[in-house]
């Protein structure tokens, strides 16, 4: 299969990404824990859900995202590839940003929109305005794009690192270290950079993504039972053992979640929409606005019980996401050259 066609694919399996960051960010089962008495089976669920499935969308965006850098990434391209990421991730970074403030400012000091938010009002200063560009102060998911810049930069380093096989296992080994042994000073978050590498490394490797029809293969059961088993170890030393051993377990069920995604990834996205594969950017960038409105409404329209609780959280994790949809659709049709800045030529 070619390049843009497994672009295309991985584009897909990044939207289903973008859609666990927004179940991530719906606080609907954390706001009503204090109003519902939730049963054991809603609390296991909970932490299934929290602690075993919806954690690895942030990694897995680091790691697709290294596979598509690093596929084709030579260091004697590296200044075009700096060039290019201004248009795709700088300038719509600093656009966002600019949103992030103007959304945090009206909210904080209209009085109509003040009911749908918590924030503390937002002053219009030079400091204010530099802390939301460049800190991402109002747009904290922004963290992510700056994360990646970051990597981007230290690129040809990574690819030093990486290009040769012996070199890339030593490089794993000492992220690994550095992760275990300092993750209280980590200089990118939550598993960022050694997600960044592997998915480097696999693209290297270029290995086939997409083309094996099976779901269901010896490595895909093995790293389920790997992934079960780490689990359950994680949540039976949970409260009785030190952090030393708690740490090495949420590392190693990353390292097995990451192992799932690789190996679902073509199944899960042979027969995907070609036009709703661009929307993952925009769904990540704009979901924090649209979900903090929808999922309040739907908490106000629709009266909590341990059943309606996930009919909540559910829909409103998927009236986010059409809405997104719905709206970018539109602004395409209407203003293409606004939003192609916004989404970095996406």
């Amino acid at each position: 299969m070619q390049n843009k066609e497994k672009s295309s694919y991985l584009s897909a399996f990044m939207v289903g990404l973008s859609i666990m960051v927004i179940m991530i960010h719906n606080q609907t089962l954390a706001l009503l824990s204090s109003k519902i008495d939730y049963t054991e089976m809603n609390d296991l669920f909970i932490r299934i859900l929290n602690d075993g499935i919806l954690d690895i969308a942030v990694p897995g965006f680091f790691f697709i995202s290294g596979y598509l850098y690093f596929r084709n990434f030579s260091i004697k391209s590296y200044g075009s590839v700096l060039k290019k990421k201004v248009h795709t991730l700088l300038i719509p970074y600093i656009l966002w940003n600019l949103i992030g403030f103007l959304y945090a400012y009206c909210v904080s000091n209209v009085p109509f929109l003040k009911q749908f938010s918590s924030m503390d009002t937002v002053e219009l200063t030079l400091q204010t305005v530099f802390e939301a560009i460049f800190l991402h102060r109002y747009n904290t998911i922004c963290w992510y794009i700056l994360s990646l810049m970051g990597l981007i930069v230290i690129s040809p380093l990574i690819e030093v690192c990486i290009n040769k096989k012996h070199r890339a296992i030593l490089f794993l080994l000492f992220l690994f270290a550095y992760y275990f042994f300092f993750h209280e000073h980590m200089l990118i978050r939550d598993f960022g950079t050694l997600s960044f590498v592997l998915g480097g490394i696999m693209g290297k490797c270029k290995p086939t993504l997409v083309d094996n029809e099976r779901m269901i293969d010896i490595n895909t059961i093995t790293s389920f039972v790997l992934f079960a088993g780490i689990a359950l170890f994680r949540t039976w030393i949970t409260g009785i053992a030190g952090n030393i051993l708690l740490l090495l377990a949420n590392h190693l069920l990353r390292l097995v979640q990451l192992s799932l995604l690789w190996n679902f990834i073509g199944s899960l996205v042979k027969n995907s929409n070609r036009k709703v594969n661009n929307y993952s950017f925009p769904i990540y960038v704009m979901h924090w606005y649209v979900l903090s409105i929808v999922q309040k409404l739907f908490m106000k329209l629709i009266p909590a019980n341990n059943i309606t609780v996930w009919l909540m959280f559910i829909g409103s994790t998927l009236t986010t996401t059409l809405l997104i949809i719905l709206i970018v659709d539109v602004w395409e049709r209407l203003f293409p050259r606004i939003y192609k800045c916004f989404m970095g030529g996406r």
